[in-house]
């Protein structure tokens, strides 16, 4: 006499042990044609899926869309199965390449398709007149940073490169001074390189409080522009792009007072290159400091520099200057709900 099999009989041990227990979950029955010619897809039902199963509602809203928003990819550009498998190529070569020149292959890859941009600005958006912000960079630290008073050289005597003299004020959205900001310094030295990057002691890099009036000023070196690291899968897809791995010259800074919404930005020379292909795309219009040479030795001495190592460094010094704006949290969080609105009509 012949006997039918239960769909659990079919199963081995190991899985109908796992159904009994409830560690997966019970079978759905496959009541739907599923077919790119029909009206339920594979994505209809894979979305079906995780909100039946799903407990995290959460994590079902992201993976939901994100399949959407892939699915939607695959069909707009008709995808094939070639350059799925060189995609996932890309992927696992920027995981294995893992750090190159003091860089991150995925941070790198992120930061270069404007990943990390967008996030930074979804996620810290700015009120309209103050400064904006922008990525803090793989190399800043927090331990050992040399604190400085206003108009200190944060840069060793032997760091390359000619001279630079910054003056900055820091002030609210209605134009107050703001007493005893924390101001945090990080650059690239002459050579487009970080202190990080020789693995030596700080250099390039202080921390700075400021004035009573919201003023302060530091000495150092002029940046220069970098590239990011020229070996790697994000370079060659960058080199297929007709695209140029470059940084514009920039300077870090992160700004903290008490009643202030902190800010991490970065700014960039008025005569810098690259500002509207920047690699990162972290250059923005609002950033660009206002910055001149400055070939009168007798103004040389009253920023703090002695003649004779500026002629060493070049025979100029090139000044910036730089106005900060901080708002308030109360103001951020109002900055937040209008994108949000704004968002809101795109969907």
């Amino acid at each position: 006499m012949a006997h039918t099999l239960s769909a659990e009989q079919l199963l081995g041990t190991a899985l109908r042990a796992q159904l009994a227990n409830g560690s997966i979950p019970k079978h759905t029955a496959l009541d739907k044609d599923v077919s790119e010619l029909g009206d339920y897809t594979v994505t209809d039902q894979i979305i079906d899926l995780h909100n039946a199963n799903c407990k995290d509602p959460r994590r079902t809203f992201v993976v939901n869309s994100l399949v959407k928003h892939l699915h939607a990819f695959i069909r707009e550009t008709m995808l094939t199965e070639t350059e799925f498998t060189a995609a996932l190529k890309f992927i696992d070569q920027a995981v294995k390449a893992g750090d190159i020149g003091g860089f991150s292959e995925m941070y790198v890859a992120g930061a270069s398709l404007g990943v990390l941009t967008l996030l930074d600005e979804l996620h810290n958006p700015r009120p309209k007149g103050s400064t904006l912000g922008a990525l803090e960079g793989p190399f800043f630290i927090r331990e050992n940073v040399p604190v400085l008073p206003s108009g200190s050289s944060i840069c060793s005597s032997e760091t390359v490169g000619e001279k630079m003299f910054f003056s900055g004020t820091v002030r609210n959205m209605q134009g107050r001074p703001i007493k005893g900001a924390l101001i945090d310094i990080w650059q690239a030295d002459g050579d487009g390189l970080y202190d990080v990057q020789y693995k030596k002691g700080a250099d390039d890099r202080a921390r700075i409080t400021a004035k009573d009036d919201g003023t302060f000023t530091f000495r150092g070196v002029m940046p220069t522009a970098y590239g990011l690291p020229d070996v790697g899968p994000t370079t060659e897809l960058l080199s297929s792009l007709g695209r140029h791995p470059y940084r514009a010259t920039h300077i870090h800074f992160q700004l903290a007072a008490p009643g202030y919404q902190d800010l991490i930005t970065q700014l960039s020379p008025s005569n810098a290159l690259f500002l509207a292909d920047d690699s990162v795309f972290a250059t923005k219009r609002d950033l660009i400091a206002d910055v001149s040479e400055d070939t009168n030795p007798s103004n040389w001495g009253t920023m703090g520099f002695n003649e004779a190592e500026v002629r060493k460094a070049g025979g100029r010094v090139w000044v910036w200057k730089f106005d900060f704006v901080l708002p308030t949290p109360d103001e951020c969080e109002a900055a937040k709900k209008q994108l949000k609105e704004k968002l809101a009509t795109r969907v």
